[in-house]
């Protein structure tokens, strides 16, 4: 019986098709097992390569480790190498920013003589630090590095409540984010909150 032919193509015969003999599409066990020994070879020559390969970079690693670069700074520049400049631009810019949530003193000041030394006001620092903890939700308890009654004590208490204020207005109860328009989700839980 002939099949339906597919768009416009030609129905297919019956089969009376001759099975293909040796050499054409078929190997014989023999030239299986050559093709098999020969791939087997040039992969474990490859190999003996890689490993040749692989330890020579240890070397180098160890050379520039030796000549007091270090691992991180040395992977850093090898990724920067062979990476997309607007993509590594965007990683770099994104670890900044949250160095800058967290408020640690990355990107800040402390690079800009070279020395390693935070120069960044300690009121600033101070606010930067009861912002992220006011934005993670911590107590508002100002570490006891900032002396009671110091402009740093008052400024990392105004960081705390603006990191809560960011963090709380943003989120709505559902009931609430239901009633604004193209807010939030209507699903009727209580007691849960959505972002606006």
């Amino acid at each position: 019986m002939a099949r339906r032919p597919k768009s416009g193509g030609k129905p297919k015969k019956s089969d009376d098709r001759v099975t293909p003999g040796i050499g054409h599409n078929d190997l014989t066990d023999e030239q299986k097992a050559a093709l098999l020994l020969q791939a087997c070879g040039k992969i474990e020559r490859l190999e003996a390569q890689k490993a040749a390969i692989v330890a020579s970079i240890r070397n180098e690693r160890k050379k520039a480790k030796a000549d007091g670069v270090a691992p991180e700074e040395l992977n850093y520049a090898l990724f920067l190498r062979k990476a997309d400049p607007d993509a590594a631009s965007a990683q770099m810019r994104m670890h900044l920013k949250i160095a800058a949530w967290l408020g640690h003193p990355m990107g800040f000041q402390a690079e800009l003589f070279g020395d390693g030394v935070d120069r960044t006001p300690s009121v600033e620092k101070a606010f930067a630090e009861g912002k992220a903890a006011g934005m993670a939700g911590d107590a508002g308890v100002v570490p006891s590095k900032w002396a009671p009654g110091g402009e740093q004590h008052e400024q990392w208490r105004q960081g705390w409540h603006a990191g809560q204020k960011g963090s709380l207005e943003g989120i709505k109860p559902r009931e609430e984010a239901a009633a604004a328009p193209g807010l939030g989700d209507t699903s009727g839980e209580t007691g849960t909150y959505t972002m606006n």
